[in-house]
C-alpha cells in the first residue's frame, strides 16, 4: 500500500478561526491515503479541532511560541524538529509572524515551503508589537517558495503587490462543504424552537470575540435595530479573550434576554440555519470563511468595507462603511426581516467556492510538490 504524502501545517492553535476552519475542511474532503496533514502548534492547550485530527491519522506537535527571550531556542526547536522528522517534505505556514524563521530552517532541511496569507492588516492594539511582526514578516515573498492568498488583496498585504504576477502565487478560495450548508427549512425550524426562537427575527455573527471582529459596534447596532423591532434577537457563536466583555457590555445595556452567546459550536451549519440575516462590521478580515458558510445557508450578508469586496457572492451580501453610524447598520439590517432564504448551492459552487473541487486541485499540488522533490 503507498505511503501518504505527509504535509506539516503550522497554525497557533487549532481553534474555529478562519485560517483553521478552512484546512480542516480541505482535510476532511481529502483521501487521507494520499495526502495526509499533520500539524505543529504553538500553543500547547488542547484545541477543539485536536481530537478529530487525530482520528482522520494526523499528529500534533507543539513548539513553544517565540520570545526575545528564547530566539536561540526557538531556533533550535525547529532545527531538532526536522533532524527528527526527515520524512516531510512540504511545510504549509499558516502564521505570519514568525513564518520567515521556521520557513528559512525548513528549507535548510531541504523541505518545500508554502506562505498563506489569511488576512489584510496586522493589529496595531500593540504599537511595539506591531512593528516586530512587521518586519519579521518582511522577508516572507522572498523566503516562501510558493504563496498562497485567500485573496489577491490578502496577497499584495503580505507578499507586496508584484506577487499577483509571480508564477510562485495561487488563489486559494476558503470554500465550503456546499452540501452541509444547504438552506435546510426544517432545520431552521427545529434550531429557532431549541434555541426558544421561533417568530423572531435573528442576527447572527460566527467569530471569534476579538478586536478585528468588532463585537462591541455589532452590540451598539442591535441595540438600535431592538429599538425599532422589539422581536429581534443576536445569537453570537463563537469563543476568546474579549467575550466577557461584551457579555458586561450586553448587561449594560439591558439586552440580556435578547443577546444570546452560544460559544464554541461543532455544527457550526445549524446555527447558521436559523440565522435571518448575518452581520459582520469587522475592522479588517482576509476573506472570512463565515461569510462564506452563511451565504451558502441562503442568509444575507452585511458585511464592513473592510472585508474583501472578493467575499461578495450573491446579490444578498453588501458591505456598508465600517465608519457608517449604528443607525445606518440597524436600519440596513432591518430590511431583510421579511427577506425569504433560498437555497443557492449551485452559485456557490459555479463561483469556486465548493470544498471538494478545492480539495482535489490541493492534493493534486502537494503531490506534484512531492514528486518533484523526490527527483530532485
Amino acid at each position: 500500500m503507498e505511503t501518504p504524502v505527509r504535509v506539516l501545517q503550522v497554525f497557533n492553535q487549532l481553534n474555529r478561526a478562519g485560517a483553521e476552519t478552512m484546512i480542516m475542511n480541505l482535510y476532511r474532503n481529502m483521501d487521507q491515503s494520499r495526502i495526509q496533514f499533520d500539524f505543529i502548534v504553538f500553543e500547547k492547550a488542547e484545541g477543539m479541532f485536536d481530537q478529530e485530527i487525530r482520528e482522520l491519522g494526523g499528529h500534533i506537535y507543539y513548539i513553544p511560541k517565540l520570545s526575545l527571550k528564547s530566539m536561540w531556542l526557538y531556533i533550535k526547536r525547529w532545527n531538532d524538529f526536522f533532524d527528527e522528522n526527515r520524512e516531510y517534505k512540504i511545510i504549509h505556514s499558516h502564521i505570519r509572524s514568525t513564518a520567515s524563521i521556521y520557513l528559512y530552517i525548513a528549507k535548510k532541511h531541504g523541505l518545500i515551503t508554502i506562505a498563506h496569507s489569511h488576512s489584510t492588516v496586522e493589529s496595531r492594539d500593540k504599537k511595539i508589537q506591531y512593528m516586530i511582526k512587521r518586519i519579521l514578516e518582511l522577508p516572507l515573498g522572498k523566503i516562501a517558495d510558493y504563496h498562497f492568498a485567500c485573496s489577491d488583496a490578502a496577497a499584495k498585504w503580505l507578499f507586496g503587490l508584484g506577487i499577483l504576477q509571480s508564477s510562485s502565487y495561487y488563489l486559494l478560495k476558503n470554500a465550503v462543504d456546499t452540501d452541509t450548508f444547504r438552506y435546510n427549512p426544517e432545520k431552521e425550524k427545529q434550531m429557532k424552537r431549541k434555541w426558544r426562537m421561533s417568530g423572531n427575527f435573528v442576527i447572527g455573527h460566527v467569530g471569534r470575540f476579538s478586536t478585528p471582529k468588532n463585537h462591541k459596534k455589532l452590540i451598539d447596532i442591535f441595540e438600535k435595530v431592538v429599538h425599532i423591532d422589539d422581536s429581534s434577537r443576536l445569537l453570537l457563536v463563537g469563543d476568546g479573550e474579549l467575550r466577557m466583555e461584551i457579555e458586561k457590555q450586553v448587561r449594560a445595556k439591558g439586552l440580556e434576554g435578547r443577546v444570546v452567546f452560544a460559544g464554541m459550536q461543532k455544527n457550526v451549519a445549524d446555527f447558521l440555519q436559523m440565522m435571518d440575516v448575518f452581520v459582520m462590521p469587522s475592522l479588517y478580515e482576509g476573506l472570512p470563511v463565515s461569510a462564506i458558510e452563511a451565504q451558502a445557508a441562503g442568509i444575507p450578508c452585511i458585511l464592513s468595507d473592510a472585508v474583501t469586496e472578493e467575499v461578495i457572492i450573491n446579490n444578498s451580501a453588501k458591505r456598508l462603511p465600517i465608519g457608517a453610524g449604528t443607525q445606518i447598520w440597524a436600519e440596513e439590517i432591518l430590511k431583510y426581516k421579511s427577506w425569504k432564504k433560498t437555497d443557492t448551492q449551485k452559485l456557490i459552487v459555479e463561483r469556486g467556492y465548493d470544498i471538494k473541487e478545492t480539495s482535489k486541485w490541493l492534493t493534486d499540488f502537494y503531490l506534484d510538490l512531492s514528486n518533484q522533490r523526490q527527483t530532485s
